[in-house]
């Protein structure tokens, strides 16, 4: 359910501390009882009371400053009230009103949404987004609009801008993942989920949809541990909990086949016990990894080298956690997925040489491999190697050419590393032409406007 908010923080303690802040603004106008009474009553939740007052508040209010404030807030209170179609004209009369004032167009933007209407709420929160441009909630709702009509790509786009506008928030970085991961780009969505989590190691979301990650990765092990990590969270939802319980059911039930594959037993052996759901320790993964890579399968045989790593380095085994990172890059072999799992993970741990090897590799062995060249991208970048970043991101923009990521971090790269303003300039007008609703491109026009001023002078 989508909620309103005197200020789109996307914080309800903020909203509060807001909202109190208001009530102090009260004193001295005509309108004095009937704002703080209202006011009042929206803050506890007495959603009739808070527009009876309200009402009367914006009949006596003569500053359109004040008097948009309080239709807000008046629109808020209705909406609650229940009477959404006379929240709508007391919103639209505080936008009128005052025209840069974020809150109405957001607060429209919900109501739409609540109404399920999907087209006019996105018009509303795009007037939002361009009216507070530090902000992210409109941008948020925006990506969600999107995500649900199956347009990953523009879904994808919001969120890049929200992560831009506020980096490293977990509730962004947890849609984002949920975004690759419907969009099956399984790398980049543990990416973002495990960003997530070393943000709020208890984010419900991440960690569900990490597990289910790890689960179409083969990675069975930590799959089953991060389903039983969600039935232990404050915040999981009952659905998702019963989700979890099956899905542990079946997993022990194919590691248990797994194993006893493995290992035959004798005709007169008792039936297996159920595999308990413990930590695995560095030794059983690698002994695992150990398995994986004898039958051949690389990819599976380094995830489980890094699972081993981490749960060394969790242990404080600085001996066993190089001779898993050895392993690992070994087991790597030509596999180019292996590399980018391996690079993905000296990433993490802030190590971007180490990363930029293994993601260089990767593109080496597949040069068609779109995340790859993001990755190689993104992190040459980081490390001013910006003919390698150039090489990637073109390839990147002719595999996708309708997403607006890659394409927007090559014109970036032109214009802020490169600094070639011919080609700035071109590519600013490439990234119009394709996305022109992208968030983006309202930066993009005034960027390229600054762009040809200059080559003009």
């Amino acid at each position: 359910m989508a909620s309103i908010c005197a200020k789109p923080t996307g914080s309800s303690a903020a909203a509060a501390i807001c909202l109190a802040l208001v009530l102090t603004g009260c004193a001295g106008s005509n309108d004095k009882l009937a704002s703080y009474n209202g006011l009042k009553a929206l803050e506890h939740g007495d959603w009739p009371s808070a527009a009876e007052n309200l009402e009367r508040a914006v009949r006596v209010a003569n500053d359109p400053g004040r008097a948009a404030f309080l239709q807000n807030h008046l629109g808020i209170a209705l909406a609650r009230a229940g009477r959404p179609d006379d929240a709508m004209v007391a919103l639209g009369t505080a936008h009128n009103l005052a025209p840069a004032m974020p809150e109405p167009a957001y607060n429209l933007g919900v109501i739409n949404l609540e109404l399920d209407r999907a087209a006019t709420a996105e018009e509303w929160f795009l007037k939002a987004s361009d009216l507070a441009p530090d902000d992210t909630m409109a941008l948020e709702y925006l990506s969600d609009i999107r995500r649900r009509q199956g347009d990953l790509a523009q879904a994808r786009g919001y969120l890049m801008e929200a992560n831009r506008r506020q980096p490293h928030l977990p509730r962004i970085l947890a849609a984002l993942g949920l975004v690759e991961l419907q969009a099956d780009n399984l790398d980049q969505a543990s990416m973002f989920l495990q960003q997530c989590l070393e943000k709020d190691p208890a984010y419900p979301p991440a960690v569900y949809n990490l597990a289910l990650v790890r689960r179409r990765q083969e990675n069975l092990i930590q799959a089953r541990s991060l389903f039983h990590e969600y039935t232990r969270l404050s915040g999981a939802s009952r659905t998702h909990l019963e989700l979890a319980a099956h899905a542990m059911d079946e997993l022990n039930r194919q590691l248990n086949a797994a194993a006893m594959f493995s290992s035959p037993a004798p005709e007169d052996a008792p039936p297996p016990k159920p595999v308990e759901i413990v930590p695995p320790s560095p030794e059983a993964l690698a002994r695992i990894a150990e398995l994986l890579e004898n039958q051949g399968r690389p990819e599976a045989a380094v995830n489980n080298y890094l699972l081993a790593a981490r749960a060394a380095e969790r242990a404080g085994d600085e001996k066993t956690l190089r001779a898993m990172l050895r392993a690992a890059t070994l087991a790597c072999s030509e596999n180019s997925r292996a590399h980018y799992n391996v690079g993905m993970y000296y990433l993490e741990k802030k190590r971007p040489e180490d990363a930029l090897l293994h993601f260089k590799k990767a593109v080496a062995l597949d040069d068609q491999w779109f995340a790859a060249h993001l990755a190689l991208a993104r992190v040459a970048m980081e490390q001013a190697e910006y003919d390698a970043a150039l090489v990637s991101l073109k390839i990147a923009v002719n595999l996708r050419p309708d997403d607006p990521n890659a394409l927007w971090s090559l014109t970036q790269l032109y214009d802020r590393s490169l600094k070639m303003a011919e080609q700035s300039a071109r590519h600013y007008e490439m990234f119009l032409k394709r996305f022109p609703v992208d968030v983006r491109a309202r930066y993009a026009r005034q960027r390229l406007e600054l762009l040809r001023q200059a080559d003009t002078i």
